[in-house]
């Protein structure tokens, strides 16, 4: 019985059907897979992690950047960026901090190096942050800066409660008068956003 050819669109058919042969992760120049992302914004002195799982012929050579430019003793497979600032407006206040930027790795192998690509965008959404506090006989008026407006401040007569009342109106102010009442009380400042002090 004479075999009948398959006609050139059924070859290319199959061809897509099939697809290119499977590479075989485990030997060979490294390859990243993403274990963790970034969220879209992480509040202002928080911390955030990164990391990736990479196969690839041991040893291999890790290398975390910031901006395209290598991370002094950032040679593992993982990253926690640690007290984050915003670029525009670093608070050292708690020690020097991750700034927001791009973040990605290198790794490399006998066989060759990869990058990791698009690399990881940190974005810090600010805190609004007490700069002053002036205190009279009834009043006390407080100026911050940073953070998302509209702003208003909040008291509490107990920390663990809790419970949180306003004392001010929301306002694009980044300074109030707030009445102080009898007995001992706590105050903070609040944006718009979800971070806040």
């Amino acid at each position: 019985m004479q075999k009948t050819p398959l006609p050139l669109m059924s070859l290319l058919i199959i061809a897509a059907i099939l697809g290119p042969a499977p590479l075989i992760a485990s030997d060979g120049p490294p390859k990243i897979v993403l274990r963790s992302y970034l969220p879209p914004g992480i509040c202002q002195y928080s911390d955030a992690a990164l990391a990736v799982s990479v196969t690839g012929t041991p040893p291999l050579y890790y290398q975390w950047r910031y901006n395209s430019q290598d991370m002094a003793g950032e040679t593992n497979s993982s990253i926690i960026l640690k007290n984050v600032q915003p670029l525009a407006d670093p608070d050292s206040a708690l020690g020097p901090g991750s700034l927001e930027g791009y973040y990605d790795i290198v790794i490399t192998n006998a066989l060759g190096s990869i990058t990791s690509a698009p690399p990881w965008l940190l974005y810090v959404a600010p805190v609004a942050r007490v700069l002053t506090i002036s205190i009279s006989q009834s009043n006390a008026m407080v100026a911050w800066r940073g953070g998302q407006p509209p702003y208003y401040v909040e008291r509490t007569a107990d920390l663990a409660a809790g419970t949180w009342e306003p004392v001010t109106a929301p306002s694009n102010e980044t300074n109030a008068t707030v009445p102080i009442g009898p007995g001992t009380a706590f105050y903070r400042v609040m944006g718009s956003g979800s971070c806040n002090r």
